[in-house]
């Protein structure tokens, strides 16, 4: 009898040990790579935010989050397969989709409002954007999107030459601007932020030139997947999506401690700046369809003129629509908080 009980226990040890198996196979989170658009700078707090405070995991997503390499690089890799969601600006989406075919939509806008600058320094003389005119600006390497796009600047400023570009390492940026060794520097406005900061030391300011001030208002930064995902694994979308406006949503309401998740991940965010860079994003975010509709809504006719300024002012091979590269299908509907 104890020799029979013993058995029988034993079967249910191993029952109990095979239905937790499959359910721990059942449950694993689904691994995915979330590629950003560039160095990771404090503007990039909400993403891994969403990592720390285990939003993803939530979701059932192990998540990787990287940095990248500039707007147009990072589409072009999730293209080819090598990272399933992106972080990127929709005007190198639409460049990407008229010009080369690129099968990737938008599936949340972050930066509803375009944050594209040209950094310069008071006191250069440049108090409007024709002064540039014979003047140097740097960009960085790469792939980036602001760069891609600064000639569209000049041409919607009335400024058909005479801008020389300089290409840098992305880190140098910065200190190249607050050298003067050159007289505009391009980046998002978030990096005014840390360029006062810096500047203040040796009693310099920032200042800017927004792409919006001479025309260019288009729909910046978004959160991109390609055709394929869309098709085949919707439902992982809308768990992606949801995780990630969840770690923006929490960083807007609880700052300081998001920046400290944040630096935990990247210790060389500076804090201070990281605070300042935040705030911007939600700035940057707060658009009046996302006030209404929740975090990430794009409106159609914004979407068509996002087109429509790359097309005026950049050279695209053939018209596109907006459907091709946009969707509000796997929005959750999250507040911006205010």
């Amino acid at each position: 009898m104890i020799r029979k009980g013993f058995l029988s226990l034993s079967k249910c040890m191993l029952i109990v040990g095979l239905l937790l198996g499959l359910t721990a196979v059942a449950t694993a989170a689904e691994k995915i790579r979330f590629n950003l658009d560039w160095v990771i700078f404090g503007r990039h707090t909400g993403y891994f935010t969403a990592l720390g405070k285990g939003f993803y995991k939530q979701q059932g997503l192990d998540a990787i989050v990287k940095r990248g390499f500039g707007s147009s690089k990072a589409i072009a890799l999730m293209a080819q397969g090598q990272s399933d969601y992106t972080f990127a600006d929709m005007g190198a989406l639409v460049l990407a989709r008229a010009n080369d075919k690129v099968p990737v939509k938008a599936i949340g806008v972050v930066y509803a409002r375009t944050p594209h600058a040209v950094h310069y320094l008071e006191g250069s003389g440049l108090h409007k954007p024709t002064d540039l005119k014979g003047r140097t600006v740097a960009a960085a390497h790469g792939g980036s999107s602001i760069a891609l796009m600064f000639p569209g600047f000049l041409k919607a400023a009335g400024i058909s030459g005479g801008v020389k570009m300089n290409r840098v390492q992305a880190s140098a940026l910065n200190s190249i601007l607050l050298s003067r060794k050159v007289d505009g520097m391009l980046d998002y406005v978030f990096n005014t932020v840390l360029i006062n900061k810096i500047g203040k030391q040796k009693g310099l300011k920032g200042r800017y030139f927004l792409f919006s001030d001479v025309g260019m208002v288009f729909y910046a930064n978004a959160l991109l997947a390609p055709y394929k995902t869309i098709a085949q694994k919707p439902d992982q979308i809308r768990r992606f999506v949801k995780a990630t406006f969840m770690g923006l949503e929490y960083s807007f309401k609880h700052p300081e401690e998001a920046v400290d998740i944040h630096r935990k991940y990247n210790p060389q965010v500076d804090r201070e700046a990281a605070l300042g860079e935040l705030a911007l994003v939600k700035q940057m975010m707060s658009s009046p369809e996302a006030l209404e509709k929740g975090m990430g809504y794009m409106k159609r006719e914004k979407v068509a003129g996002t087109i429509n300024v790359m097309r005026l002012y950049l050279n695209l091979k053939k018209p596109i629509k907006p459907e091709e590269i946009y969707t509000n299908a796997f929005l959750p509907g999250i507040m911006i908080p205010k």
